[in-house]
């Protein structure tokens, strides 16, 4: 087995703190991004956030431009579980290091920036990071205590061993990533080309005036739904035999089962969830109108109460209204009544929500096109969470040396001069 040292994070990196960057010149859809606790998931890695993405429209000090591929952690955190949480840099765009961010510097180059960026994400690292923080509501770290952090480090062969194995499952995810969203914009591409410009296969004009074509009926969309109801309220059990869906589990327009709960008691026939029901959040701030088409088996899971269940009265409509919704998020999450810090969805409110119904023959040819693409960013969103959970499992033990592949053929994953 390979040698392997104990020491502290300090003997083999640096940490310095961020820019205090002036929140008078905080914008957004700028060029200079600003890396905030914000832009790191809970297990690790970066997110960038889009729409949502803080930007810098001031004077920028250049050292704190950060270069591609550095490590940032996490020194607040703003939200459970983030704190330590580290991230690479994205090779795309211009990104600042802010306060609150520390970056990393790599002492030596025959340590591998990639092994430490994994053991940062490792629990053993994250732990006495979160141990030794400080503050009461808000908790922080320091450089200091992050550099007094005891670890195992591997000989440079083995760290970059380690990280090729880690990277291929990172790298894989982000490829599947890739192919989920552009399926998902390709149907929602053809949602409005269908129905916003009226340009599908058998049009022949496009309506005038707010006119409705011939076959198409201006509906509520209680008057086309077979089920318009809220979950259960769970009782949740470790090893339930029922799948709970909360609000976690609907993010970006997807249904994850991952931040799922379970419960053993039995759930009504209307409260089983089949495949391709509309779910929408319907309780709460920031998350309020967030829909999701529910793909894959169904059996055996439900919904909470704070999720409202859809089901059209046909199936031939389901996949259309599930896109319409998804197209009106916004419109649904302004649809909120009640205090700010308890917003609901009511389902008189949703019931009423006015929709134009296209004709039959044009929602089956909308099915036929874009049922497909949803399922297949369904069947790769579930490979990528299994392949998630793998990685999840592997890490720990790698970076620690419980596993050891140090006689396991990496093949293609590694340069000749590092498997030699």
């Amino acid at each position: 087995m390979t040698e392997w040292r104990e020491t502290t994070l300090g003997d083999v990196i640096e940490v310095s703190h961020g820019f205090a960057f002036k929140g008078e010149f905080f914008s957004e859809g700028g060029d200079a991004r600003l890396v905030t606790p914000g832009n790191f998931f809970e297990a690790g890695g970066f997110r960038d956030r889009g729409d949502q993405q803080k930007t810098y429209d001031g004077p920028i000090p250049g050292l704190h431009v950060l270069e591609p591929g550095e490590i940032v952690v996490a020194m607040t955190e703003q939200a459970s579980g983030l704190l330590g949480s580290s991230g690479l840099v994205p090779s795309t765009g211009r990104w600042l290091h802010n306060q609150r961010i520390g970056r990393v510097h790599i002492r030596d180059r025959s340590t591998s920036k990639r092994f430490i960026y994994y053991l940062f994400n490792s629990p053993g690292v994250r732990a006495q990071i979160a141990a030794t923080a400080t503050g009461a509501k808000v908790r922080h770290t320091a450089a200091e205590r992050i550099l007094a952090v005891k670890t195992l480090l591997p000989g440079p062969r083995a760290q970059a061993r380690i990280a090729a194995v880690l990277a291929a499952f990172d790298e894989l995810i982000a490829i599947n990533e890739r192919r989920i969203e552009l399926l998902e914009d390709l149907a929602r591409s053809l949602y409005r080309e269908w129905f916003v410009r009226f340009r599908f296969p058998s049009a022949d004009r496009v309506p005038a005036n707010g006119a409705v074509l011939e076959g198409w009926t201006r509906v509520t969309l209680g008057t086309v739904t077979l089920q318009l109801s809220r979950g259960i309220a769970p009782r949740y059990a470790y090893d339930g035999e029922w799948t709970v869906i909360n609000q976690r589990c609907i993010r970006n327009g997807r249904v994850s089962l991952a931040p799922a709960r379970n419960q053993s008691r039995p759930v009504a026939d209307a409260k089983r969830l089949r495949r391709t029901d509309i779910l929408v959040n319907s309780t709460g701030v920031g998350t309020l109108g967030r829909v999701a088409i529910l793909f894959g088996d169904g059996a055996r899971v439900t919904a909470d109460s704070h999720v409202t269940i859809i089901r059209a009265q046909e199936q031939v409509m389901q996949v259309w209204l599930g896109v319409s919704l998804l197209e009106r998020q916004d419109e649904l999450a302004g649809m909120g009544a009640g205090s700010t810090g308890q917003t609901e969805l009511g389902r008189d409110r949703l019931g009423a929500l006015p929709v134009v119904l296209p004709s039959r023959p044009v929602l089956q040819q909308f099915s036929e096109a874009v049922g497909p693409l949803l399922e297949t960013a369904h069947s790769l969103g579930t490979y990528n969470e299994r392949l998630t959970a793998t990685r999840d499992l592997l890490l720990p033990r790698l970076v620690t040396g419980r596993l050891d592949i140090s006689d396991v053929d990496l093949g293609d994953l590694l340069p000749a001069e590092t498997a030699a």
